[in-house]
């Protein structure tokens, strides 16, 4: 007869005895690191003092190259320890989460031993077959949860270790320079590579980065060679790690997202442990890979999509030369009427405006942070700098019939909102994607914000990480993120993915987006995100908000109605008159408008002008049919509040 063994109580959770100074570490090294990293820049662009001269002037050049090159070390040095930080940090966050939920298991399995340690301390002959299969069955789960402990506990190891051999591997000058320097020499060996198999030319060997671009410029079709390479699988050295970062793997135990989050910090950590010389050079040699990758400093993404801007305004030239020729042809094919004679004149402008895009690009080193040329185009502009003294970062997403040939419009609106802050405010021009070309044909389909959503919100993460690596109180800077037009459906279904913004702002907007008709729609990221909105009177668009039919019409609430959204004033133009009717729309952006400064204020934290009830003027005795009134002004004057 079998004999009933009561398996031994679960054993206890392990405490976490973890540093929890890594995160104030971080931020005050992530500090040190952008106040050196300033200095360096200026060492760099300093020369010896414009009244000096002879042996004395070349003395200080060189005294200051020297001096930029050491900084390099130290804020290469710096970002590895932070990032090394950052990591375990992020490592501890995870295995605290782990082990509360250790507990809950320790606790549900204690309770089953102890319940059946009773039962089975006195029991009938017949019942002792099921309790030896009990038992059975609840030790095999106690191994199991010992088993979860101790990878727990490894891991824990593993991340305290790997923290460790980050400090010890430049936890001297020598070995600094030792890091520094091994890190550079992988960059350079890159170049030499490409160059040695012929990729590159041999006139290009030893180029530093600025000095690359410069020759890509003139000479596309090496550009066009580079945007072809990928970084090679298994290589060693900075080339390997970022070969590793666009490589597809397994999921982690929290899933493709925390695989994404994980890879994003990776890429951080890889571009800020490289001086930003070799940083940059990385960046050059692979475009294609590291232009749109998530989690390289922006100002690196930039220069990867210089390279691929030089090559689309070849192409286009190309494509400009081709139309102008069947236009020509147009115009002498014996076409009595003329009825083709003008075919091609929106194609011809649509490329000519490209051109001048991508001309003013690369005359200007504008920060062109996301790119892709192909079909309507997607792309992102930096305006300003995320850095110690930002205080807010606004995101535009502009509307429908927006694309690369207009998207000029739309950095022209961002390039105001700086120029109008002081210094305190940076923007980024966001068009992730294909947007609506037709405001009748297109514009009702909610299949472009449920695409570019999720892409929105994962771009929102790239900005954070941006802000807290950037900005000399990581955190502090506030995000509002701006939907124009069908924008604000984007933004809303942006949301629905977890938009990481603190500020939401509808600007004559489509909808909250597809399927959103209250905050309970949302996810719980967004319970603290402030929303605001605003649509002039007269404007079409407000005939269609809060429109929605079946699976793929209509852009959910109306933004101005939704529950805990404040509604702005639209105001008055400069001039004085009303901001009203059809070109409203557009108009509400023209500078020193009541519109437009109630739109700074929200994207500079200020204070905001509520909604006003518009007036009209009253009805003639008589009134002839289709007589409609004339808005005089406004009812009531707006309270005014303080954003916090």
């Amino acid at each position: 007869m079998a004999t009933v063994v009561i398996p031994a109580p679960p054993p206890a959770v392990p405490p976490l005895d973890a540093d929890p100074k890594a995160s104030s570490v971080s931020s005050a090294l992530r500090r040190a690191g952008s106040t050196t990293s300033s200095v360096a820049d200026w060492a760099h662009d300093s020369g010896a003092p414009a009244d000096w001269s002879g042996d004395a002037a070349e003395a200080a050049s060189h005294a200051r190259t020297s001096f930029a090159a050491e900084l390099d070390v130290v804020v290469a040095v710096v970002a590895h320890v932070a990032a090394a930080c950052e990591r375990y940090e992020a490592a501890i966050s995870g295995l605290d989460s782990q082990r509360e939920t250790l507990i809950d298991e320790r606790a549900a399995l204690a309770d089953r031993q102890n319940d059946f340690a009773r039962r089975a301390a006195s029991y009938e002959e017949d019942e002792e077959a099921a309790l030896v299969s009990e038992a059975n069955t609840l030790q095999g789960d106690i191994d199991a949860y010992v088993g979860r402990v101790e990878s727990w506990q490894t891991s824990l190891t593993r991340a305290e270790d790997t923290l460790i051999a980050a400090f010890q591997s430049v936890d001297s000058p020598a070995e600094a320079d030792q890091f520094a320097a091994a890190q550079s020499q992988g960059v350079q060996a890159v170049m030499d590579r490409l160059v040695d198999s012929g990729t590159l030319p041999e006139e290009v060997r030893g180029m530093d980065a600025t000095q690359l671009r410069e020759y890509l410029v003139d000479h596309p079709d090496v550009a066009r060679t580079l945007m072809e390479q990928s970084p090679m699988p298994g290589a060693t050295g900075p080339e390997g790690l970022l070969a590793g970062l666009v490589q597809p793997a397994f999921t982690t135990p929290g899933g493709a997202g925390e695989l994404h989050e994980q890879r994003r910090d990776d890429a951080r950590a890889l571009f800020e442990g490289l001086s930003p010389a070799d940083a940059s050079l990385l960046a050059t040699l692979f475009p294609s890979t590291v232009g749109g990758l998530s989690g390289v400093p922006f100002e690196y993404r930039a220069d990867a999509n210089a390279v691929g801007v030089v090559v689309a305004l070849d192409d286009e030239r190309a494509n400009l030369d081709d139309l102008q020729d069947r236009h020509d042809h147009n115009q002498e094919d014996g076409d009595l009427f003329g009825l083709n004679n003008d075919d091609l004149e929106g194609d011809i402008g649509d490329a000519e405006d490209r051109i001048a895009l991508y001309e003013s690009i690369l005359d200007n080193d504008r920060q062109i942070i996301l790119f892709d040329p192909s079909g309507d185009g997607a792309i992102a502009e930096l305006h300003g700098d995320i850095g110690a003294d930002t205080q807010n970062v606004g995101v535009s997403v502009p509307g429908t019939t927006t694309d690369m040939s207009s998207f000029q419009g739309v950095a022209n609106k961002s390039d105001a909102f700086v120029a109008d802050s002081d210094g305190d405010l940076a923007m980024i021009s966001w068009m992730g994607g294909d947007l609506p070309d037709d405001i009748v044909q297109d514009a009702p389909f909610a299949n472009y914000a449920h695409d570019l959503g999720p892409s929105l919100a994962d771009f929102s993460h790239d900005v954070r990480q941006e802000i807290n690596h950037s900005a000399a109180a990581p955190n502090d800077a506030q995000t509002t993120y701006l939907g124009h037009s069908y924008g604000g459906a984007v933004v809303g279904r942006a949301e629905l993915s977890g938009l990481d913004a603190d500020r939401v702002l509808h600007v004559e907007s489509a909808g909250m987006g597809h399927d959103i008709q209250s905050p309970d729609d949302l996810p719980d990221s967004q319970d603290g995100v402030d929303r605001y909105s605003m649509t002039a009177p007269g404007d079409i668009i407000g005939d269609i908000q809060g429109t929605q039919v079946g699976d793929n019409i209509g852009h959910g609430a109306d933004p101005d109605e939704f529950e805990g959204t404040i509604r702005l004033d639209t105001g008055n133009k400069a001039d004085g008159t009303p901001n009203i009717g059809v070109e409203s729309h557009s108009d509400v952006f023209l500078r020193q408008s009541d519109a437009y400064f109630n739109m700074l204020e929200v994207l500079n934290g200020g204070t905001v002008t509520t909604y006003r009830e518009p007036e009209y003027e009253d009805p003639p005795l008589y009134p002839h049919p289709g007589w409609t009134p004339e808005q005089t002004g406004w009812k009531t004057p707006g309270d005014r509040i303080d954003i916090e």
